[in-house]
């Protein structure tokens, strides 16, 4: 009895064992899943499991890595329930030889490897498919395969054709030096070509060349070779194309060039640059001479605008003096005309009434004579300058008619308040109290003042006919006595 006890305890201990032990694999194998999961989901190629049945039938998805499913366009439900749809997103021009290489793969259980271009939202990409068939005791066959996306190399694949092709141009067509040239990862340098132009151009041998990549670097002028050498650093490091236009010394001779080259980036560090150098020594020498054409130019247009702007300043000062009386400083007789004009029809399109004002300083002649004509023109410009400080609107003109007579624009003033400014102008003349001793009319300097409005209670059919009205009051006012202000009422 105790030994069936003591087996009893040894049997439930092992099964105890071994039950922790399963525990542990199962575990073990749950990480271990999860950790292959979390990788295919990382890494950047598109990861994928198809089931095909022992009979050959159709292969199913059994498992998609969101890359994959990124990389075909298709979603985890549509890819499952129709392994067809994952052909959908393939080019029209590539559909039917990528169903026949698949096929036959399947067929023949052969490992798979294709390249074709997807079209996913609108965008073709290149991708190439790998994959493995496994075969299991049951005749299952399991295929697991990547995707990854090649456009990049393909891009770069047509861009080294495409340079390729436009060296053969260069070469075949063009009279510039041409040439290939290795950057080295470890900063050596090589010439891998250069044409007989770019010999004959840069007077070095293409076999020294070629054994000596340095010696096209001897050639480059000493005030250029710095830049020269950090614009190669710069190119390579930022993978950009190399221009340069600088000076080389060929034969004692400075000449300029243009280098031009386009490169190629390797994963290993190395740079291919397929370029070509030319002579544009005449182009400079060209610019020079444009150049200080265009200095001398330049200082023939600011002397030819120093000389205009004197001249426009004596035109303005002599179209001033033009316009202006001598003597009383203010606007004559031309000036009041051109004014008068202007507001005479301005006053005609806007309806606003005109007025006209003209006045004499009463018995001028018999001034001048008593007293001289240097007292005359003193009382003239006393009296100009007295009636400008009336003259207070930005339109209103005094102007010396001629003479000891003397005239008024006031636009868009009414009869009764050209009266009213007509009288205060004669009183402040009076004011003045310049002395005339042979004046019929007071012992002072005074006026006679005419008045005359263009407007609607009083139109006037032209310029003329306003500047007559006016005249005809003045000559009321002298005939009435003088020293007074009488307005035209017609």
């Amino acid at each position: 009895m105790a030994l069936i006890i003591f087996l009893f305890k040894k049997m439930e201990k092992a099964v105890y064992e071994r039950n922790k032990t399963e525990k542990t694999l199962r575990i073990a194998e749950e990480r271990l899943e999860k950790t292959a999961y979390e990788l295919t989901e990382n890494i950047p190629v598109g990861t994928y499991t198809m089931v095909q049945p022992a009979d050959g039938g159709m292969a199913n998805f059994a498992f998609m890595s969101s890359r994959f499913l990124k990389l075909t366009g298709l979603t985890r439900e549509e890819a499952a329930s129709d392994p067809l749809k994952g052909f959908a997103c393939v080019h029209p021009d590539d559909f039917d030889a990528w169903v026949a290489l698949n096929a036959a793969t399947f067929n023949e259980k052969k490992p798979f490897f294709g390249e074709t271009r997807l079209v996913v939202e609108g965008e073709i990409r290149w991708i190439t498919a790998e994959s493995f068939p496994r075969t299991l005791p049951d005749g299952t066959t399991v295929w697991e395969g990547v995707l990854a996306d090649v456009t990049d190399r393909k891009r770069a694949e047509e861009a080294l054709s495409e340079s390729l092709r436009r060296f053969n141009d260069l070469v075949a067509y063009v009279s510039v030096g041409v040439y290939v040239f290795w950057q080295r990862a470890n900063g050596e340098i090589e010439f891998e070509y250069v044409s007989d132009s770019w010999c004959a151009m840069n007077q070095i041998r293409r076999e020294d060349v070629l054994n000596n990549a340095w010696l096209a670097w001897s050639i480059v002028h000493p005030d250029e070779i710095e830049v020269f050498k950090q614009l190669n650093q710069q190119v390579v490091r930022e993978r950009q194309p190399f221009v340069w236009e600088g000076r080389i010394i060929v034969g004692g001779e400075v000449r300029f060039v243009l280098i031009e080259s386009s490169p190629i980036f390797f994963d290993n560090g190395d740079s291919r640059w397929f370029g070509f150098e030319q002579d544009i020594s005449e182009r400079k020498q060209a610019e020079a001479i444009l150049q200080a054409t265009n200095v001398a130019l330049e200082q023939e247009i600011a002397e030819r605008k120093l000389v205009e702007k004197e001249l426009k300043i004596k035109t303005d000062l002599l179209e001033k003096i033009s316009m202006q009386d001598g003597l009383t400083g203010i606007p004559n007789r031309r000036h009041f005309d051109e004014r008068a004009q202007l507001e005479w029809q301005r006053a005609r399109r806007s309806g606003l009434p005109l007025a006209l004002v003209m006045m004499d300083v009463d018995h001028f002649k018999l001034y001048n004579d008593h007293y001289g004509h240097g007292a005359g023109d003193v009382c003239l410009q006393q009296v100009a300058q007295t009636l400008v400080q009336y003259a207070k609107r930005p339109l209103d003109l005094v102007a010396r008619y001629g003479g000891e007579e003397f005239v008024v624009l006031l636009p868009e003033t009414t009869l009764e308040g050209a009266l009213q400014l007509a009288e205060q102008m004669r009183l402040a003349i009076e004011r003045l109290a310049i002395p005339h001793d042979l004046s019929s009319v007071a012992e002072v300097v005074t006026l006679s003042v005419g008045v005359a409005v263009h407007g609607r209670e009083s139109t006037k059919t032209n310029l003329q006919h306003l500047q007559k009205c006016a005249d005809q009051a003045l000559y009321q006012a002298k005939h009435q006595g003088r020293n007074r202000v009488d307005g035209a009422f017609e």
